[in-house]
């Protein structure tokens, strides 16, 4: 069995430094830059499934963001958003389902994270936080990573 993929969150100097592959992938027209270790750059992608966790405000259109994933993803999971707009998990994951995809909400992302290890990838699968900046300021948040 493959060694689980490790997270990386990093500035993309950082990345470029100290990872291997850096790829651009563009959805729901925003154009995401992905690291992956060098020890990991000679493995296909397609081998590990994906599993998105998404957390949106109200002011995105969530259907025509999580069509960009239809045919991609393993699982997804709707996750909150402490922010006024913030869109409940469960109405996320039904436009996931909407959009042809497995999906859940989650409490968390830790209550995600869960839920994700309980699927039983194997291999273990990508996770790509998605959605929104203020999910990424949130899981940075409780990762205790120091925003520069």
């Amino acid at each position: 069995m493959p060694d689980p993929l490790p997270a990386y969150v990093l500035s993309l100097d950082e990345a470029t430094g100290r990872l291997g592959d850096i790829e651009t992938v563009t959805a729901g027209g925003a154009e995401l830059r992905v690291a992956l270790p060098a020890s990991y750059a000679h493995k296909p992608k397609a081998t590990y499934p994906l599993v998105l966790l998404v957390g949106m405000l109200s002011t995105k259109d969530r259907s025509a963001f999580l069509r960009n994933f239809t045919g991609l993803v393993r699982r997804v999971f709707g996750v909150p958003i402490h922010q006024e707009k913030g869109v409940p998990a469960d109405e996320i994951a039904a436009s996931a389902r909407a959009a042809g995809m497995p999906a859940d909400a989650a409490e968390s992302i830790e209550d995600a994270l869960t839920k994700t290890g309980a699927l039983g990838f194997d291999p273990p699968p990508r996770i790509l936080i998605t959605g929104s900046l203020y999910l990424a300021g949130e899981v940075l948040a409780a990762n205790g990573t120091e925003l520069v």
